[in-house]
């Protein structure tokens, strides 16, 4: 595994796919990092998305918004629904493709659920991705 870096004893790195749903669920089970599914009425209460450009949040560069514009999630990771895709470690099956997670700005709102995910060529990078290192802690 090639690592993005390291240093004091950890090293850096995209998370998997897995590892990304983990930490924006927070310990929950539900649609969104809030403790609700989601529904029409609620899309916009934890992030960014295509329905909510003007939400009062303040637009930043092409309608992402400044982050922990919205509340964290109980392990107090911020913008995991919306604002930005978010890349990860995992390719799809022709590795061509690399997962992303959250979905951005541009995305529906049910598209930013936990759950959901999707794909691009990492030659797709412009202002909808962004990234959230993982630690691992060197023992």
């Amino acid at each position: 595994m090639v690592h993005l870096g390291s240093e004091a004893g950890n090293i850096f790195d995209l998370p998997t796919s897995a590892q990304w749903e983990y930490a924006c669920r927070a310990g929950t089970t539900t649609d969104l990092n809030s403790g609700k599914d989601y529904t029409q009425s609620n899309a916009n209460e934890v992030g960014r998305n295509l329905h909510n450009w003007d939400d009062g949040k303040g637009a930043y560069n092409m309608y992402h918004t400044a982050v922990g514009s919205y509340v964290p999630n109980s392990w107090g990771l911020y913008d995991c629904h919306g604002n930005v895709a978010e890349w990860c470690l995992d390719w799809n099956l022709r590795n061509y493709y690399r997962l992303t997670r959250g979905g951005s700005h541009s995305s529906r709102a049910r598209d930013c659920t936990s759950g959901s995910g999707n794909a691009a060529s990492p030659m797709s990078i412009n202002y909808e991705y962004g990234v959230r290192l993982a630690i691992d802690k060197i023992e």
